[in-house]
């Protein structure tokens, strides 16, 4: 009972660490760990190849990890049967990479063997899509892959532990609490990327103008979007795009249609013209829901450049049911944008 109170109030140096920065430093020195203690390092082989950093029947030496050379976080060298080979590492908790990020790292370092995007942090579809020839190793693989070590050493226990409490266990009640439909599912952007990415997935090549986008409010929530379709130039050199968010008002989580232009304020022909297509968004939007055992919900009239066409609250409209509609109700919604005038 003693050895489990201590456990269970264990301080954990990787809950106060900074996560991106601890990952390098943590990784940099379990691989080295691997050779140097001889209490793992007849493992070594076993977990890089559970990792896929090497085949099966290899075994990797000399190994030098080296850290922050270039702008990236870590390079990890060794060798193989007497050959030099280096591997890449991209380390993310829950933020992703940046435009052209990955290949910028692979042209400055085009000798290496593999190159690894290593993430924490939940890992939407958009990502795992456009990972640039980069192999992906997630917190559920790495735990996996060096959890039978933790017994060995406290560091590589506290390590495992950090991934299973901050991470792993966290997105795994969100995936609960989505199976049952629970709107405070969509509080968390593992919920809202989960949701939004499925229907990115589901709707690729239906629109050149498709596009996955998550970010924070003010606030601090989260929220994240998908544009479906867009009109560009359409008002004096302006673009009008239709996209569905999913965010949060007033503590109830929601997923709506929205119509946004960075049209000029002190435009009043534009800014009527804009709302008369807006009130025609609305009416097509809400005819084409009929169809559909939804119950939207009361839209604000607040935004001028950015308007709600359809809105509907999670807590009257479960997510369930909503998933299997969205690909169907957003292909029906791209087609009678593109009719309007």
């Amino acid at each position: 009972m003693a050895q489990e109170d201590k456990e269970e109030t264990l301080n954990n140096l990787f809950m106060y660490a900074a996560k991106e920065l601890s990952t390098d430093a943590f990784l940099a020195w379990f691989f080295k760990e691997l050779e140097v203690n001889q209490d793992i390092a007849g493992y070594r082989s076993q977990v890089f190849h559970a990792l896929g950093l090497i085949a099966e029947g290899e075994t990797p030496v000399k190994i030098e990890p080296v850290l922050q050379s270039g702008n990236v976080d870590l390079i990890l060298r060794f060798e193989v049967n007497n050959t030099a080979r280096s591997i890449l590492f991209e380390n993310k908790t829950s933020s992703t990479f940046h435009s052209d990020q990955l290949n910028r790292y692979r042209e400055r370092f085009p000798d290496c063997d593999k190159y690894i995007y290593f993430k924490i942090g939940y890992i939407d579809i958009w990502e795992r899509q456009n990972l640039q020839g980069y192999q992906l190793i997630s917190a559920h693989d790495f735990h996996q892959a060096i959890g039978f070590l933790a017994p060995y050493h406290p560091i590589i226990d506290q390590y495992c532990a950090f991934l299973k409490d901050a991470w792993i266990s966290q997105e795994e009640k969100v995936f609960e609490s989505l199976a049952i439909s629970c709107p405070t599912a969509f509080q968390s952007a593992i919920g809202q990327r989960h949701l939004i990415g499925e229907l990115y997935d589901q709707l690729k090549n239906s629109d050149p103008f498709l596009k996955f986008k998550k970010g924070v409010n003010m606030n601090g929530t989260p929220w994240t979007q998908l544009d479906i379709c867009r009109r560009e130039g359409y008002y004096e050199g302006k673009n009008e795009t239709l996209f569905w968010r999913v965010d949060s008002r007033a503590g109830r989580t929601y997923l709506r249609v929205n119509q946004y232009a960075a049209i000029p304020m002190d435009r009043p022909d534009t800014v009527a013209h804009k709302k008369r297509r807006l009130q025609a968004l609305r009416q097509l939007a809400a005819d084409i829901s009929t169809n559909y055992d939804l119950k939207p919900g009361k839209l604000s009239n607040k935004g001028v450049r950015e308007s709600e066409v359809i809105i509907f609250f999670f807590d009257e409209n479960p997510y369930g049911d909503l998933k299997q509609l969205l690909p169907e109700l957003s292909i029906k919604l791209q087609s009678v944008y593109y009719g309007l005038d």
